[in-house]
């Protein structure tokens, strides 16, 4: 029985991704059936691509289609100012031997859904956060998927976008059931119609997800980012230290989760303005 290890094989690719969430895409991706496809939205430098492409290996041998521009979202920009990670995704994804199983696809998702005519069994999605761009996603591809196959939203706990978009489509969807929660990864199941006691299953899970979704939260903080971001590095320490106050150091600020120091802390942080908001699907 093959055995991923997941910081053995994510060692040398950058991104932000924690262990439990790259062994459960590993997982997953294993199941998926050889004439399917999967599909990955946002690759950055191949972290996530690298667990999806081991779990194929070793399953299946399902093709991953990796869809991304490769020139950075407006978060990595603003990161990082003008990137192009082209280079450096294919760089990881040959040397953990996985070119026979990913198919790079340096486009847009819009334009990627265009082109893409496969019977598509898993979907990732971890591109561009924006609310928009997110609810763009999820009606390109949400079709896409066969019945019985699986869609994954990463950051669904902590950034609004995923957050609201993941939320809507569980509360009003009559194609979904089985929604789980992996650190900050929703996933659901796309199904034909589902039952009563599934959409009040989904409701359950958007409840817990919203009280509980904190501790995955912490972990991608904590553990989740390679390399060491300047903000876990400071995490990491204050935690050992016992000076974190819980939720209470991260503020919300355009629909991400801002790690703030103690003492530069004011009591009345900045609210998230509410939307008018619909989704079908």
């Amino acid at each position: 029985m093959a055995w991923f290890d997941f910081k053995k094989a994510t060692k040398k690719a950058d991104g932000w991704l924690t262990e439990a969430e790259g062994n459960s895409l590993y997982r997953v991706a294993k199941k998926i059936k050889a004439g399917n496809a999967i599909v990955e939205i946002g690759s950055w430098k191949g972290r996530s691509t690298i667990c999806l492409g081991h779990g194929s290996k070793d399953g299946n041998k399902a093709t991953i289609f990796a869809v991304d521009p490769h020139l950075g979202s407006s978060e990595h920009q603003k990161m990082f100012g003008a990137v192009d990670t082209f280079k450096e995704f294919r760089q990881n994804i040959s040397q953990a031997g996985l070119g026979k199983y990913v198919k790079p696809m340096r486009e847009t998702s819009r334009q990627a859904a265009k082109r893409l005519n496969k019977s598509i069994e898993f979907v990732f999605i971890d591109g561009a956060h924006e609310y928009k761009l997110v609810g763009l996603d999820f009606k390109l591809w949400f079709p896409k998927v066969i019945t019985g196959g699986i869609l994954a939203f990463h950051d669904s706990w902590h950034i609004l976008g995923p957050n609201l978009i993941t939320a809507i489509a569980l509360l009003t969807s009559s194609k979904i059931k089985n929604p789980k929660l992996v650190d900050t990864i929703t996933y659901f199941e796309k199904v034909e119609r589902n039952s009563f006691f599934d959409q009040l299953n989904n409701i359950m899970f958007v409840m817990y997800r919203t009280l509980f979704g904190i501790h995955g939260f912490l972990r991608l903080k904590l553990k989740g980012s390679n390399p060491p971001s300047p903000s876990q590095t400071w995490l990491r320490s204050h935690v050992a230290k016992g000076s974190v106050d819980g939720a209470r150091d991260f503020v919300p600020d355009e629909g991400k989760y801002h790690l703030v120091p103690p003492e530069a802390r004011e009591e009345d942080t900045p609210s998230v303005s509410s939307r008018e908001l619909h989704l079908k699907g």
